[in-house]
């Protein structure tokens, strides 16, 4: 061609030696820019990109710093990322151009489970965006890709079986089927390749059931507990639960109303109620080792404290925090379920047998360190919350007649008590949180405390009992306290 010579008019049909003309006119172009094209390019698309990942991260740094400052979870959101990246890129080198294939769903889901639906959403629009950029703006596959993941993302985010996965799947499908279908119609051009995307779309689908599988990995490799591990960890056939309520029964049935009781409350304040349910079942597993020491545990007439000075006995009560601490990391508990053994107690003080020794040596201002729990306080609001229900659990215990009153005076009691002693100084629990849970803890104590019909003949039955000398030491004699239990 000779410069100036026009090579195509407007209106002009373009015919095949045209088409080669204007590719040869494109090449030229490109080898006169040489290697400052290359590189004006090169620094185009980087920056398109940093400012896509920047959009991400932004994100965490301003609204999610605890992820944000994790380099363990931060690398687990860039593994994720990069294998979608790595799809991409195989993806588009296909000669079909296989992009919604790419099962972008599955860092969804994933992010869904791990993390929260928020980190999940600003996650797939993240890599839709990436897609779309390799597409050259594609909007349809962007808009595809979000409106696809949303729901993948909305349909795990109150996971509770794993047939939710398969749901998952078909939503997914239904949301890439309703956006190329819409294309389909509004533009005709994209019809006569809808049923080859679709069939792409179907092979997405089927991919995303992967995201089980992977959950279980990178569970195990970063150390994450995921609502389906609580919900395998609340079954109360596990053996390590098993063995509980047969060594220790009564300890674990007040778990069980333990966790009844913080399950509500959390849910009541918008805290992560599985969470702390699976908490309050493991939290006392330690007293299997010496299971007769504790009150719930112990037959009339049976009490191995009598003949221990008290701060011996304090010290056998507070072991079995760290026993309970051996005993789960034997069987494989997450850090998130082993916090709730030592926080449950926090520091507070063996009240029983601190004034028993108070008695003894007749010392009002006896050093309390040795009969405290060694800790660390509550420093979320799921310990918290257990904190108090077990407390709350095990006093109510003690009550002769628990009344809406007493047990309202004594809910107060106990709360006002763990407030000026500071153990809930670490969590972010609120005023109005606190009176939530209050509420709580008594509508479910007035709810398990309700009046009973007496049966014929269990008022003559009661008569002979009071009649009768008891063997049944009395609370004073009982010396593990309330909250002890």
């Amino acid at each position: 061609m000779k410069a100036g010579e026009v090579i195509v008019q407007r209106g002009q049909v373009v015919t095949e030696e045209i088409k080669r003309k204007l590719i040869s006119l494109e090449r030229a172009q490109q080898e006169r820019g040489g290697t400052a094209l290359f590189w004006r390019r090169l620094l185009g698309q980087t920056l398109v990109t940093l400012a896509t990942y920047l959009f991400f991260f932004l994100y965490l740094f301003l609204l999610r710093r605890p992820i944000f400052d994790d380099n363990a979870q931060v690398l687990l959101i860039a593994l994720i990322f990069a294998a979608i990246l790595g799809l991409y890129a195989i993806a588009v080198r296909l000669p079909t151009l296989a992009m919604y294939a790419v099962p972008v769903a599955i860092a969804s889901i994933l992010l869904t489970v791990i993390f929260d639906s928020r980190v999940a959403l600003f996650g797939t629009i993240t890599l839709a965006f990436i897609g779309g950029h390799l597409l050259s703006y594609d909007f349809e596959f962007v808009f595809a890709t979000v409106f696809a993941g949303t729901l993948g993302i909305f349909s795990v985010r109150d996971i509770k079986n794993r047939g939710q996965f398969f749901l998952s799947a078909g939503l997914v499908f239904l949301g890439y089927l309703v956006v190329l279908g819409a294309s389909a119609l509004w533009h005709p051009a994209a019809s006569g390749r809808f049923l080859s995307d679709l069939l792409l779309v179907g092979i997405n689908s089927v991919l995303v059931l992967m995201a089980y599988p992977l959950l279980w990995v990178f569970e195990r490799a970063f150390d994450i507990t995921t609502d389906l591990t609580l919900l395998e960890l609340s079954d109360t056939n596990r053996p390590l639960l098993k063995e509980l309520s047969l060594r220790a029964p009564g300890t674990f049935n007040h778990s069980l109303q333990v966790a009844n009781l913080a399950e509500a409350a959390a849910a009541a304040i918008g805290a992560h109620a599985l969470l702390v349910r699976v908490g309050a079942l493991y939290h006392d597993i330690g007293k299997m080792v010496k299971p007769e020491y504790f009150v719930e545990n112990q037959r009339p007439g049976m009490n191995p404290h009598e003949n221990l000075k008290p701060r011996m006995s304090a010290l056998i009560i507070a072991s079995h925090v760290k026993e309970g601490l051996e005993i789960g990391r034997q069987y494989g508990l997450p850090k998130k379920v082993l916090d709730f053994i030592p926080m449950h107690h926090g520091t507070t003080r063996i009240e029983y047998f601190y004034r028993k020794a108070v008695e003894q040596t007749g010392d009002p201002n006896l050093p309390d360190a040795e009969f405290r729990y060694p800790g660390p306080k509550p420093n979320s609001k799921e310990t918290a919350i257990l904190m108090l229900a077990d407390s709350v659990e095990a006093a109510s215990r003690a009550l002769e007649e628990p009344t809406h009153k007493r047990l309202e005076a004594l809910i107060d009691q106990i709360f006002r008590a763990r407030i000026e002693d500071g153990q809930l100084d670490d969590t972010d629990l609120t005023f109005r949180d606190l009176q939530k849970i209050k509420e709580t803890f008594l509508q479910m104590l007035l709810a398990i405390y309700h009046i009973r019909v007496k049966y014929p003949g269990m008022e003559e039955l009661e008569q002979k009992d009071q009649k009768a000398p008891s063997e049944t030491p009395t609370s004073q004699e009982t010396p593990a306290p309330t909250q002890d239990r």
